[in-house]
C-alpha cells in the first residue's frame, strides 16, 4: 500500500502557474482544510473575504509573476509537485519539491500516456478571435520517480504530468507565438476516481451530464471577471464544483492556473503553458511516498481521470462592445485500463494451481 508518511519539504508554490492562486487558498477554502502555516490561517474560518480581498491578492500576484525570471523556483534545479491526490490537492501542506534531474529522465519513457484534442480560440489575434481546432492536453505517468535522499531515504512516487500543445499555426520556432494582450487564460483542474476506469475515457468529457456541463459553463465562463479586473478567473482553487457535477468530479476544484501575454514572454512559462514536453514547471501530481515497484501506487496513478477546463477569457482593457462570454473547452485524460493488484493470498493460490490444457469434463 502507498505510504501514509507526509511530505517533509513544503512550499506554497508548486508550479509557476499555481502561484497565481496559491497564496489566497488558505483564505478562500469553504471547508476544513489540512493544517497550513499559521501566517496563512484566517482569523474567522467561517467567513469569506469580499471582492476587495480577491482584487488585492490577484494584483499582488500579478506583480510577482512579472518577476518570475528571478524566481528561484525556476532556476534552483527543483520541481514543485503535488504530493498525493487528496481532496485539497493545492493546499500548501500537499506540496513537495523534487529534483528536476530525477524527474526529467523519468518522463523520457513514461509508463502511460494519453492525449485529448479540443477546440480553442486563436489568441494570437485580438479578443474575441476565432475558433481553431488542434489544441491538445497531454498526460504522462512516470513510475518510480525518486525523492532526494535529503527528503526521505529510498522512497519513490508515481508521477503524473499534464502538458499542453497548440495548433501548429500558433507556434513559431518551437515556441508559442506572441499572445495578443487582450487575452487571459484560466485552466481549472479536477482529478476524480468517480469515473469507471475500465471504460475508455471520453476525451470530450461526454460522461458529464448536460446539467453539469451547463453549470460548469455558468461558473467558469459566464462569471468571468466576477472578482474584478485583476481576479478574472470565474472560480479559484479549492472552491466547490457545481452540485450537479459532484457525483462525477468530487467536491473541490483542485487547482486553477492562469497566464496572459506578459507571462508567455518568459520561455519557462511558455514551455509549461503550451509545449507538449514535460518541463520543470509542468503541473504534476504524485502518489505519496512509496517503495519502488509498488503496484498499488501504479494502479492509483493510472486510473484517475484528469479533467482540465480551459477558459479563453479577456482582460478588462477590451472594449465593452467586443466582450462576450469566454469559451470553455473541456479535456478529459486517462491512460489505458490498468487492473488492480491481486490480494497476496489470491495471487499465491493462483500461482500454485497447475495449468491444465485441453481438459474436459463429463462421462
Amino acid at each position: 500500500m502507498p505510504s501514509t508518511r507526509g511530505p517533509l519539504a513544503l512550499s506554497s508554490h508548486p508550479s509557476p502557474f499555481a502561484r497565481v492562486q496559491q497564496a489566497a487558498h488558505h483564505h478562500r477554502a469553504r471547508s476544513p482544510t489540512p493544517a497550513t502555516p499559521s501566517a496563512c490561517k484566517p482569523n474567522h474560518p467561517t467567513m469569506l473575504p469580499g471582492v476587495a480581498f480577491y482584487e488585492a491578492v490577484a494584483t499582488f500576484l500579478d506583480a510577482a509573476w512579472s518577476k518570475l525570471d528571478d524566481s528561484p523556483r525556476v532556476h534552483d534545479g527543483m520541481s514543485w509537485i503535488y504530493y498525493d491526490n487528496i481532496q485539497y490537492i493545492s493546499n500548501a501542506s500537499n506540496v513537495v519539491k523534487i529534483a528536476w534531474a530525477d524527474v526529467q529522465p523519468a518522463f523520457e519513457k513514461p509508463a502511460h500516456t494519453d492525449t485529448a484534442t479540443y477546440t480553442g480560440v486563436d489568441w494570437t489575434k485580438p479578443f474575441p478571435g476565432e475558433s481553431i481546432d488542434g489544441f491538445q492536453a497531454h498526460l504522462r505517468i512516470a513510475n518510480d520517480v525518486p525523492f532526494p535522499e535529503s527528503v526521505e531515504h529510498g522512497v519513490f512516487t508515481e508521477l503524473a504530468a499534464i502538458t499542453y500543445s497548440l495548433p501548429e499555426s500558433m507556434t513559431k520556432d518551437g515556441l508559442p507565438m506572441a499572445m495578443d494582450p487582450s487575452w487571459y487564460i484560466c485552466q481549472h483542474y479536477m482529478v476524480t476516481t468517480k469515473v469507471d476506469p475500465t471504460k475508455p475515457v471520453d476525451h470530450a468529457c461526454g460522461f458529464l451530464p448536460d446539467e453539469c456541463r451547463a453549470d460548469l459553463e455558468a461558473s467558469l465562463a459566464e462569471e468571468w471577471g466576477i472578482h474584478g479586473p485583476e481576479g478574472l478567473c470565474g472560480r479559484f482553487a479549492l472552491e466547490y464544483v457545481p452540485l450537479s457535477c459532484q457525483d462525477y468530479l468530487g467536491w473541490i476544484t483542485q487547482d486553477v492556473t492562469a497566464y496572459g501575454s506578459d507571462l508567455l514572454k518568459d520561455a519557462d512559462v511558455a514551455r509549461a503553458a503550451a509545449l507538449e514536453e514535460v518541463s520543470q514547471g509542468s503541473w504534476m501530481l504524485g502518489t505519496g511516498y512509496v517503495d519502488a515497484g509498488n503496484v498499488t501506487a501504479y494502479y492509483a496513478a493510472s486510473n484517475r481521470t484528469y479533467i482540465v477546463g480551459t477558459v479563453f477569457g479577456y482582460r478588462f482593457s477590451v472594449e465593452e462592445e467586443r466582450r462576450h462570454t469566454p469559451r470553455l473547452s473541456l479535456a478529459c485524460l486517462r491512460p489505458e485500463w490498468v487492473e488492480p493488484p491481486q490480494p497476496t493470498a489470491v495471487a499465491e493460490a493462483a500461482s500454485a494451481t497447475p495449468l491444465v490444457l485441453g481438459s474436459s469434463s463429463g462421462p
